[in-house]
């Protein structure tokens, strides 16, 4: 309850000062904000939430080896508050890539199924290792230009006059964070690693890890690299579109229930990202911190809801559920709340920051813009109700085993909603229409 009262207080008092968009421009009175103190605290705040939630939720699921697991979630926790914490880029880089260890451990030890965990943590592995190279060689470059790899110094020494190499440190800074959001075509490792790992791992990779990617275009690729990033953000702003329409179209097709999560992450992080591409200074910093917020009560919500069925049924392919409101009506009201909550209805935070992104599309004056983020929108609703039809409406399902095609068998279960999944739920969907009932009024005085 205390840390509870914490977060509440801290989020309302500090998201007073976030008000980016003001007289005169959104990028000076953001670049204003020394060292960006006040969104790191924001997301070790989500950080620290996170992780009680899901230690509540998933360590009674943990059947062996929860000595380790315990380790593994303090390593990954930690390491997330460091990188968000510090301004050295160096440090930065170095727990921004740490993660991937205590990730790995997760997923293998503690992962589903044998042979897929393996290809699961093989594609992090690639993919973060070689994203990791090409900012590392930013780094190395800035250095020898500088001598410094300070944020504060950086920013307010400026990256001197040699424009071309400070064009190419960025590009390697945006890679990166592009492949950790991740921007399509680099979403191939989230997909299967949210699959394969366990439901801490799926709950912490969405709710945090994925916002390690925004965090550092804002942090480093905005406040650092403020001329090259205005030159690329068009290129950049077109991989936002492009993923948030061929992810809304992949997420939509899908059978299993994490698969279908994981793109509606891909989605909802390129929605989120795309508004500091499109003009941050119009509602493009605001959009960007509070869509990640948003986006990180919401899909870890959806994960727990998930992982606590798979824990019943032992099956993920949706077409395999069906009637659980009659069997769980408890858990089927829970899950209801949170997946109206990620469809953004009035009255949550991700209502807010839907809103946020649309007044910046529509000030871009790009009809195709805002064509393409009202798809992305209208999807969500999509994909959203199929979730919950499919699950909780209908007939129920037969008391017993059957087969799926993948080769899983399923039971269906007779308890209903325990005290620590509802705990766990309640953590992630509360706090979601405590702050879409308190934000407007700090945010949108201008």
């Amino acid at each position: 309850m205390w840390f509870s009262t914490f977060f509440l207080e801290s989020v309302l008092n500090l998201t007073h000062q976030l008000c980016f968009v003001n007289e005169g421009t959104a990028l000076s009175c953001f670049l204003n904000k020394t060292e960006m103190i006040h969104v790191s605290v924001l997301f070790q705040l989500l950080n620290n939430f996170l992780f009680i939630c899901v230690t509540v939720g998933s360590y009674h699921i943990i059947r062996e080896f929860k000595s380790s697991y315990l380790a593994c979630m303090i390593v990954l926790h930690m390491s997330v508050n460091v990188a968000f914490m510090t301004s050295n880029v160096i440090i930065f880089f170095m727990f921004f890539e740490f993660i991937v260890i205590p990730m790995y451990f997760l997923i293998m030890v503690y992962g589903n199924r044998e042979w897929e965990k393996i290809r699961a943590v093989n594609l992090l592995l690639l993919f973060t290792i070689c994203s990791g190279m090409f900012m590392l060689i930013g780094l190395i470059k800035m250095y020898v230009e500088i001598g410094s790899v300070n944020a504060t110094t950086l920013y307010y020494i400026g990256l001197g006059s040699n424009v071309r190499w400070a064009y190419y440190a960025f590009l390697c800074f945006a890679l990166t964070f592009s492949v950790k959001l991740p921007l399509m075509p680099f979403h191939i490792w989230l997909t299967q690693a949210h699959v394969e790992a366990p439901m801490s791992g799926s709950v912490i990779l969405a709710g945090i890890l994925l916002k390690l990617g925004g965090y550092g275009f804002i942090k480093y690729g905005l406040t650092l690299f403020p001329q090259e990033f205005m030159i690329l953000c068009s290129k950049f702003k077109l991989i936002c579109l492009l993923s948030i329409f061929l992810g809304s179209i992949c997420t939509c097709v899908q059978v299993d229930i994490k698969r279908l999560i994981a793109y509606s992450s891909v989605v909802h992080m390129s929605m989120c990202i795309y508004p500091i591409f499109n003009n941050p200074e119009s509602y493009g910093v605001n959009a960007c911190v509070v869509g990640m917020i948003a986006h990180g009560f919401t899909s870890p919500g959806l994960f727990l809801v998930v992982g606590f069925l798979y824990e019943r049924t032992n099956s993920r392919n949706i077409i395999y559920y069906g009637g659980f409101s009659h069997t769980l009506p408890l858990f089927s009201g829970v899950a209801l709340v949170i997946i109206l909550a990620s469809m953004g209805i009035p009255g949550s935070i991700n209502f807010i920051g839907e809103i946020f992104m649309l007044l910046n599309a529509i000030s871009s004056v790009g009809v195709i813009q805002c064509l393409l983020i009202t798809f992305g929108m209208f999807t969500t609703l999509i994909y959203s109700l199929k979730l919950y039809t499919y699950i909780f409406t209908g007939l129920p399902v037969e008391v017993g085993e059957f087969s799926s095609p993948c080769g899983e068998i399923g039971h269906t279960s007779p308890y209903d909603l325990t005290l620590k999944e509802a705990i766990s739920l309640s953590l992630c969907s509360i706090p979601v229409f405590i702050f879409g009932l308190h934000l407007p009024g700090w945010f949108l005085v201008y």
